[in-house]
């Protein structure tokens, strides 16, 4: 029996075809906080790389970005990134290039 760490992953998700390159869904699933958690469990384990770490951190960011931009109520207590931005929000400090 095989266990998937990323349940909502599928084939199309990595083998794009040409139908699918722009579909930014796919992206957005890919980029997001839990295939980010799931790469550095694996990495944790030893079945990757400890450089899969780096793509960890990548997902992660990108999931957070994506919130910044896509926020539609004015308070989120579970992910602050997905209230509206305001002066006293994470939203500058997340958008700071560094």
């Amino acid at each position: 029996m095989i266990h998937r760490v990323v349940k909502k992953l599928i084939s199309k998700h990595v083998h794009v075809s040409r139908l699918n390159k722009m579909n930014v869904k796919l992206a957005v699933q890919v980029l997001s906080q839990s295939v980010g958690s799931a790469l550095g469990y694996l990495t944790a384990l030893n079945h990757l790389p400890s450089s899969a770490n780096n793509t960890a951190d990548f997902c992660i960011k990108i999931d957070d970005l994506f919130d910044s931009l896509n926020s539609r109520v004015l308070l989120n207590r579970i992910k602050p990134l997905l209230s509206a931005a305001c002066s006293s929000s994470k939203h500058l400090e997340e958008w700071r290039i560094s």
